[in-house]
């Protein structure tokens, strides 16, 4: 009777155990499915019938060959409208156009790392090293490398740097970075961290693991931009308080001032350092100028928006920017950085030299579509826009049409 009653417990533990598993087995399963699911291609705007999406299952990721065709719309359209794609519908901590045809990008929930061919539309997860609640991914080193940053429990930042596809070994950044970037051939970091008396900036040496002490401030609210061998310091912006920004020599850590006294100054410095795009508060609105760092001349623009909204073609005097449709009533930036309202945007090419704008799409207006353009970066090989929707952080691209300056001036050529 003793052995009978050991016989039905343990048949009903082992039971439970195996339909846990099953049930553990599923939930991942559904898991992967949606993080490995091809997502929707919208392709041209206007054109009903380009949109096109499909979902493969876990194990068809892996097994399928089939790849999304998109639309057969003629070359002659293709020319004439700007091409704009969800590359992932899941949000993302960052991203990088790492080669011809692909993008490497950081899932924001599990700091999974995935690489998508553009032209056949695959997504392959390259590492499933766990890093959950990725806030924010840089990578460098044509991709090959990548920093994830997240918060643990005691909401210390945690930033971690390791090979992206899981490859080699994994560093520990200090504890204490403020702000991180890139040089533009992303095969260096700038740090800027916290200390004792405000904040110190440092740049970082990949290969040795070892940091050299280049700029230091009573202040910590700093952002950072490095373009060739000057790093952009300025004030985190506000509109009633009054900015500065300075460059800062990597070689020397020489400091110059560039601009000051501009309230709610936001800024963004062109690829050669020789020009930066600034907004200031001006009638209740962020206004945007651009100042020639060898003139002290100001080119004040017919535009509101905002600098970080807006990346500079590596090569020539454009600028392509996600200009708001509108600005709900209040403190610009500060209502938008805390959350309190998100823009609509359209996006522009601005002529850095004359100071000209055309629209160049506005989702909203063409699809119906909502979006909060942020890491916005820019493609000279093709043409293309990436950038991130701050409404849901999911990822998108956009070809710039034959009628842009882009390709007019690359045709003229």
């Amino acid at each position: 009777m003793q052995k009978k009653y050991v016989y039905i417990v343990t048949s009903i533990i082992v039971t439970v155990l195996i339909a846990s598993l099953i049930g553990w087995a599923i939930f991942i399963n559904k898991q992967q499915q949606a993080l490995q699911s091809e997502t929707q291609d919208l392709g041209y705007f206007g054109d009903s019938t380009s949109s096109n999406s499909r979902g493969d299952s876990f194990f068809g990721s892996f097994f399928s060959n089939s790849t999304d065709t998109g639309s057969d719309s003629s070359a002659s359209t293709s020319e004439q409208r700007p091409i704009l794609r969800q590359l992932y519908n899941l949000p993302t901590a960052g991203f990088v156009k790492n080669g011809t045809g692909t993008v490497r990008f950081v899932d924001r929930r599990t700091g999974y790392v995935f690489e998508k061919d553009l032209s056949d539309g695959t997504t392959t997860r390259i590492d499933q090293t766990t890093v959950p609640q990725v806030y924010n991914a840089l990578f460098l080193d044509n991709g090959k490398k990548v920093v994830r940053q997240y918060t643990d429990k005691d909401l210390q930042v945690i930033s971690v740097l390791s090979g992206s596809t899981g490859e080699g070994e994994s560093a520990s950044l200090s504890p204490n970075i403020l702000e991180i970037t890139t040089d533009s051939t992303n095969q260096k970091l700038a740090l800027l961290e916290r200390s004792s008396s405000g904040s110190e900036l440092y740049i970082y040496n990949l290969e040795t693991n070892s940091k050299d002490l280049i700029f230091h401030s009573a202040l910590r609210g700093w952002n950072i931009q490095w373009e060739k061998s000057v790093i952009l310091v300025s004030q985190k912006p506000s509109a009633g308080l009054p900015g500065s920004a300075y460059s800062v020599a990597v070689s020397t850590g020489l400091t110059s001032l560039l601009l000051q006294q501009k309230n709610g100054l936001q800024t963004n410095m062109s690829p050669d350092a020789d020009k930066i795009l600034f907004s200031s508060t001006k009638n209740g609105l962020p206004a945007l100028s651009i100042f020639n760092s060898t003139t002290s001349a100001v080119l004040d623009l017919p535009l509101s928006g905002l600098p970080e909204k807006c990346v500079w073609h590596p090569e020539k005097p454009l600028i392509y920017c996600a200009i708001p449709n509108k600005f709900p009533e209040g403190d610009y930036p500060d209502i938008w950085h805390q959350g309190t309202i998100h823009f609509v945007d359209s996006i522009y090419e601005i002529n850095a030299e004359t100071g000209s704008s055309t629209m160049i799409i506005s989702p909203e207006t063409t699809d119906g579509l909502s979006l909060d353009i942020v890491k916005l970066t820019f493609d000279v090989s093709t043409g293309e826009l990436f950038f991130v929707n701050k409404l849901d952080q999911t990822f998108w691209s956009l070809t710039l049409p034959k009628s842009t300056s882009f390709n007019q001036n690359e045709s003229s050529e």
